[in-house]
């Protein structure tokens, strides 16, 4: 793996040599290998993103999960069919918006106490 990232991190210094050396044969196996660099260094990228920020998207994930578990049906489900943004937009939802965002304040108030 340590020699991927290296030869990853090389794509400049084989550009580089692709620009110095006289030989077709060589310039072109310097573009080969340039291009495979970067590929990898992109591959290797995304793969280090993907191990650090999946952990903590995970972790954000279970926190989510938790408030959603937290917020109770009453609440957050009262608010969620009668704001406007319910699904039956046939039913009745909030005389107003001050209303709608009471009742959403309260609904995140009862997670805090």
């Amino acid at each position: 793996m340590g020699a991927t990232v290296a030869f990853a991190g090389s794509a400049p210094f084989l550009k580089r040599m692709m620009l110095r050396v006289s030989s077709a044969f060589l310039k072109e196996l310097f573009r080969v290998a340039a291009q495979l660099a970067v590929r990898l260094a992109a591959r290797e990228a995304l793969l280090f993103s993907l191990r650090i920020w999946g952990a903590r998207l995970g972790w954000a994930g279970l926190a989510v999960s938790a408030a959603i578990v937290l917020l109770g049906p009453d609440d957050f489900e009262e608010w969620c069919e009668r704001s406007v943004f319910r699904k039956d937009k046939g039913q009745r939802g909030f005389s107003n918006e001050g209303a709608e965002l009471a009742t959403l304040e309260s609904a995140f108030k009862g997670i805090a106490s």
